[in-house]
């Protein structure tokens, strides 16, 4: 005789509003999980795209091959308080640029 506890059901919401990442990494996000659910359906769960209240500048991705320019072609024109560039060709993991 074992006492018979309730089956608690927790609602379910969505948070969409990202207020920690700017509009363009967020949309950024959302066109990746756009390609995941387009070419792998079912594979993650279909949630609202999120939207941000920071406005920003579209990431810019570089993929494969030498990617040749000097810093001030690169920096031009971009006015941010604090810019991080993520650069990884395997060959020093960990380490900071």
């Amino acid at each position: 005789m074992g006492i018979e506890k309730a089956q608690i059901k927790p609602a379910m919401f969505e948070l969409t509003t990202n207020y920690r990442s700017h509009n363009g990494i967020v949309n950024c996000a959302q066109a990746v999980i756009d390609l995941i659910v387009r070419f792998w359906p079912n594979t993650i769960d279909a949630l609202q795209p999120q939207r941000s209240v920071i406005q920003g500048l579209e990431p810019i991705c570089f993929s494969g091959g030498n990617v040749a320019f000097s810093s001030e072609q690169f920096f031009a024109g971009l006015a941010y308080e604090s810019l991080h560039v993520l650069i990884s060709d395997g060959a020093a993991p960990g380490k900071r640029l």
